[in-house]
């Protein structure tokens, strides 16, 4: 199993934790008593469970250009319309249009990479925090392309208050491609992406309740009528 770059400081600090404890209740188990096995048993599967937290599976990333891919996996929560003016920090790369978002829901048993929808130029990237105790948000946008033609794109990574919930790599400049990784979400449980709401991107191909695999499920396929 692939382990995500992004996760070594954690997974690293939980092996340092539990594989000692592992050991010492399996010299009990032999040496003291065979309840010694049961509490190596829950060591081992409380740190295997932890490892799987930071999978980093290959996925082989469909090759047409004509589709937008899921960043993440999850549950479709919603699909809203969302006017410019509620979303003012996008205004500038939307140039002052409505947006289509789609919303993500990340459970816990869900692989938490999240990657490029399609080919991703990013012009912004905007770290938005909490006041208190809550959810900061980071805010990815700029210009995508698919289908032959651009548009501009956002996507926003919701997670709980600490930069070290989260990762995120590109920064204004950087170019993604569809299915590059760019980051995950270490503990959040939500993604959203943003996307022109009228334009030739009329197909949407996934609705509220559908679970999507990043990389893998399509959202929307560019028409280019």
């Amino acid at each position: 199993m692939t382990l995500a770059k992004y996760g070594k400081k954690e997974y690293g600090l939980l092996s340092l934790i539990l594989c000692p404890l592992l050991l010492i209740s399996i010299a009990a188990g032999i040496v003291i008593a065979p309840a010694g096995y049961a509490f190596a048993v829950l060591f081992f599967l409380a740190w295997a469970a932890g490892i799987a937290f930071y999978r980093d599976p290959e996925r082989k990333i469909p090759a047409d250009d004509n589709l937008i891919l899921a960043p993440a996996d999850g549950l479709i929560r919603d699909i809203e319309l969302i006017p410019a003016s509620d979303c003012e920090h996008l205004a500038t790369v939307f140039e002052g249009r409505d947006m289509l978002r789609i919303g993500i829901y990340i459970s816990t048993f869900d692989v938490r990479i999240n990657r490029a929808p399609c080919k991703f130029t990013v012009k912004l990237r905007e770290l938005k925090e909490s006041d208190g105790p809550g959810n900061d948000s980071l805010m990815l946008a700029g210009t995508a392309a698919a289908g032959g033609k651009e548009f501009p794109m956002g996507i926003k990574q919701i997670f709980r208050s600490g930069t070290e919930h989260s990762a995120c790599e590109p920064v204004p400049g950087d170019q993604l491609f569809r299915g590059d990784r760019f980051g995950m979400i270490k503990f959040g449980s939500r993604l959203e992406l943003y996307l022109p709401a009228k334009s030739n991107l009329v197909d949407i191909k996934v609705g509220v309740g559908d679970r999507v695999q990043a990389g893998l499920t399509t959202i929307v396929e560019f028409t280019g009528k």
